[in-house]
């Protein structure tokens, strides 16, 4: 989901913040943009990442009981 579902920002900063698992501060150092940028951004990949792992959850579901 990552892969396919992220614009580019947003799989970069979880992947910065999640893979490599670097702060945000150090982060937004990196990427020269402000701490509350990488915050806002990770909030957002996190609820459309929840999003689409919750409506594959209901279709894998629904698979699995026909």
């Amino acid at each position: 989901a990552i892969d396919t579902e992220l614009p580019r920002r947003q799989r970069q900063l979880v992947e910065m913040y999640y893979l490599r698992q670097l702060s945000m501060q150090e982060i937004a150092d990196e990427l020269g943009i402000d701490l509350s940028t990488v915050s806002r951004t990770l909030k957002r990949a996190r609820a459309r990442l929840r999003r689409c792992l919750q409506y594959g959850g209901s279709a894998l579901l629904s698979a699995i009981e026909d």
